[in-house]
């Protein structure tokens, strides 16, 4: 039979779960509108396609954020001393971490070597195009080009994203507990567990789709061009490659979004 206590942790943990749920459904919603208007914007560019991924996961992580916020009301604490150590790693699922941060990586040395082979397209903005010498001795260029136009934005919203999910993570880690019972504690644990998954699957997208279109371009730039050096279409098909992981991966991490999981 349960005793006073535990039934309060349930009931409390029971509100927690809710109100974690709907805020993750808030922030996928509001970032799936974010993300979709700034891929619509019409610079004629497409700077707004490529930062739209990390307009979503902020979005999301936003909603994790204030979901742990608001997840134990001060009311509903149990008042009793608990000694523990709480990690926010405990939580991290540990695979899904190791896709992040290899692809992540991935991401960023792959916007450097497109940063440093990019010139200015016609108009003078710098990054834009890839200019290579053909073998007849004429020279060639494509455009647009992940260059630096777009690989710093890209970076830049990626580390910020980033950051926030650190700031997320060390927030769940800090929650309180709705109960000390060990049944409300274990139940609790998966609570945050789910969360983790949350941001860990927000990161996810956050990295894998900007990776998916700059490997996508870059790879098709270096197959239409002309050059004089074989080593280029052999990159190209890399590159088409590492699009498509990329594209499997962030659908994966994506699915991890769905409310219920």
């Amino acid at each position: 039979m349960r005793g006073p206590g535990e039934a309060q942790g349930d009931l409390v943990l029971a509100g927690a779960a809710h109100r974690a749920t709907v805020c993750r459904i808030l922030g996928v919603t509001a970032g799936a509108l974010a993300a979709g208007w700034l891929a619509t914007v019409t610079d004629g560019l497409g700077l707004g396609l490529a930062l739209a991924p990390a307009a979503f996961a902020v979005c999301v992580l936003t909603g994790v954020l204030i979901g742990e916020l608001i997840a134990v009301p001060v009311g509903g604490v149990a008042r009793s001393a608990l000694l523990e150590v709480r990690a926010a790693r405990n939580y991290l699922p540990r695979g899904r971490v190791r896709w992040v941060l290899g692809l992540a990586a991935t991401l960023f040395a792959l916007l450097a070597g497109t940063s440093l082979a990019g010139s200015a397209d016609d108009l003078g903005r710098a990054g834009r195009a890839l200019s290579v010498a053909c073998a007849n001795g004429s020279t060639q260029s494509a455009s647009p080009w992940p260059g630096t136009y777009y690989a710093l934005p890209v970076a830049a919203v990626v580390l910020i994203g980033g950051g926030l999910a650190v700031f997320v993570g060390r927030v769940l880690r800090d929650r309180s507990r709705p109960g000390i019972e060990d049944r409300t504690r274990a139940a609790d644990e998966v609570l945050r567990a789910r969360s983790m998954l949350a941001i860990t699957g927000a990161c996810g997208v956050l990295v894998a789709a900007p990776l998916a279109g700059t490997a996508l371009f870059t790879g098709m730039a270096l197959l239409r061009l002309c050059s004089a050096n074989s080593l280029l279409p052999v990159l190209g098909w890399v590159a088409l490659a590492i699009a498509g992981v990329a594209v499997v991966a962030g659908l994966r991490f994506a699915a991890d979004l769905v409310p219920g999981r």
